[in-house]
């Protein structure tokens, strides 16, 4: 499970330009599927999560707890399918690179070959 972990981890880290902590903030439900237009086109899938750089307070002091990025990230297919393969691994809502779901067995949907 942690060398699946860490490959999907590479995939979103090499193929979304995010950065190592953006990466690891990501939580379970950060790519919904997009929502199809009324012309039947369907959408990117978009990465919302917590950015770091640049991220002050109204005094100029540096925020380590970062914000929500307010322009998601643009995703690619590879990178959804190993977001799908992190969510699998964790509870709702939970870090996708949690070590602590990371060391165990998987939950039903991954064991069963989804």
């Amino acid at each position: 499970m942690r060398h699946l972990g860490t490959a999907a981890a590479i995939v979103c880290l090499h193929l979304t330009g995010m950065r190592p902590q953006e990466v690891q903030n990501l939580r379970s439900g950060c790519c919904p599927d997009p929502e199809p237009a009324a012309d039947g086109t369907v959408g990117h899938h978009l990465i919302r999560s917590r950015h770091f750089k640049n991220v002050t307070d109204t005094d100029g002091h540096h925020i380590s707890a970062g914000e929500i990025r307010a322009v998601p990230w643009v995703s690619i297919q590879p990178v959804v399918h190993a977001v799908r393969v992190l969510e699998q691994m964790v509870p709702d809502g939970e870090l996708l690179l949690s070590a602590a779901h990371h060391a165990r067995q998987s939950r039903g949907a991954l064991q069963s070959g989804a």
